[in-house]
């Protein structure tokens, strides 16, 4: 630490060539250690910035304002993280990250389109997220007439089932369930599908205990496609469904739309069937955004 025992100069002599040379000397101590210390220097003016030692392991930046010591950073001296006071705002041009032996990560924000006078602001809701898709891993479907996939997490807007050519051992259609953290819901869903062929379309309502895709014409039938489901009505948990998805083998489209309003936050969705059939082949992955 260093800070000056009489910060300056005499200003009135007669002083000593020695006396000078010592208040020289403690004054370029403390500017070169940013005047670091247990306390803040007691010739210090609003203005001031000043290293706190008092912490072990850390370096605290402060400003007097003349009253009161404004914290700026900390630094962690082991780690060399430095941490911002909670109650920073300010103008942010970018963000660079840098962890040890790894490349610089940055969050940028592109400013070319703001003009004078105008603000742009970003709300981040009050809750652990990731900002993005996050997909998870990926889940062959067992030899079972329902899977579950669970774990989505509270707060998210969208929700994606991808389905990569699966199939059944029957001609029960294809369905999900909205589910909460007591199990998939079996009432009050309402929407309609469509299944169509190189022989016609058929519309119809689909059914009130689950959402449907659309119907297998066989149990050779291999389906891939889409589910899309976005949150409409965030007091009531309502989930607007939207899905394509094609039969690759017995040249069958399908299209569905529908709507649930859950009893409490989405944390899963079931794949399952009208029926007793069982999954023999494919995949599924879901992904959600916040």
């Amino acid at each position: 630490m260093s800070q000056a025992t009489s910060w300056s100069v005499p200003l009135s002599g007669p002083a000593t060539p020695t006396t000078m040379a010592t208040r020289i000397d403690d004054s370029m101590d403390a500017l070169l250690s940013s005047h670091s210390g247990s306390a803040r220097p007691a010739y210090a003016v609003a203005g001031t910035i000043w290293i706190s030692t008092a912490t072990a392991g850390k370096l605290k930046k402060y400003l007097f304002d003349g009253s009161s010591d404004r914290l700026l950073e900390t630094i962690d001296i082991t780690t060399g993280m430095l941490t911002l006071p909670d109650y920073v705002s300010g103008t942010v041009q970018d963000l660079s990250f840098a962890p040890s032996a790894a490349p610089t990560k940055k969050a940028q924000f592109d400013n070319s389109a703001i003009t004078a006078g105008q603000t742009r602001t970003i709300s981040v809701p009050d809750r652990n997220l990731t900002l993005g898709v996050t997909v998870a891993p990926k889940v062959t479907l067992p030899a079972a007439a329902a899977v579950d996939f669970t774990g989505i997490p509270a707060g998210i807007r969208r929700v994606t089932l991808d389905l990569d050519a699966i199939s059944t051992n029957g001609t029960a259609g294809i369905v999900i369930q909205l589910g909460t953290s007591s199990g998939p819901e079996t009432t009050g869903y309402v929407g309609g599908y469509v299944n169509t062929s190189n022989s016609g379309t058929g519309a119809n309502i689909g059914p009130s205990s689950s959402l449907q895709l659309g119907i297998p014409i066989a149990s050779s039938d291999v389906i891939t496609g889409r589910i899309s489901l976005e949150l409409i009505d965030v007091a009531n948990n309502k989930w607007l469904a939207f899905g394509l998805a094609a039969g690759t083998v017995t040249a069958r489209f399908f299209v569905m739309s529908g709507s649930k309003a859950l009893s409490a936050a989405l944390d899963r969705i079931r794949l399952t069937t009208t029926g007793s059939d069982t999954f023999d082949a494919g995949s599924a992955t879901i992904s959600w955004e916040f």
